[in-house]
C-alpha cells in the first residue's frame, strides 16, 4: 500500500472547507516513491533462467527498459510537501490528522480487498 501524499490530504482539506488548508506552507522535495529517479520497476518478475536465455537481458534491466514512470511524481522526480518548520503548528496538526485519516482509510480498504470483500 502506498503512503498517502501530502497533496491528497490537502485536496481533502479543501473539499471539506477546512480553513487551515490555506495556512500550509509548501516546498518541493525528492519523491520518496522513486527516490528522485522519476521511474519505478514495472513489476515484471525475472528469474535466473531468463538471464540464461537472453544474455542481453541484464543490460536491458540496467538501462531502464523495464521501468515505468513513477505513479507518485509522474516522472517529475519531485513532489510538493508541506514544510512543518514554516507552517503554523495548529494548521500542521490539522493537516496531520487528515493525512492519518487517509492512511487509515487506505489500510482498511486494503484489508477488505485481502479478505475478499
Amino acid at each position: 500500500m502506498r503512503e498517502p501524499t501530502h497533496a491528497s490530504a490537502y485536496e481533502l482539506m479543501l473539499e471539506e472547507n477546512v480553513d487551515e488548508a490555506n495556512l500550509l506552507n509548501w516546498r518541493r522535495q525528492l519523491c520518496s516513491e522513486c527516490d528522485g529517479t522519476g521511474t519505478t520497476w514495472n513489476g515484471v518478475a525475472l528469474f535466473a533462467s531468463d538471464f540464461d536465455e537472453d544474455p542481453d537481458l541484464g543490460e536491458s534491466v540496467m538501462n531502464g527498459s523495464f521501468d515505468r514512470p513513477c505513479e507518485t511524481c509522474h516522472g517529475s522526480k519531485v513532489v510538493e510537501a508541506v514544510c512543518p518548520q514554516v507552517t503554523e503548528p495548529s494548521a500542521y496538526a490539522v493537516f496531520e490528522i487528515f493525512l492519518q485519516d487517509i492512511y487509515e482509510c487506505r489500510a482498511e480498504e486494503a484489508a477488505e480487498r485481502q479478505a475478499g470483500c
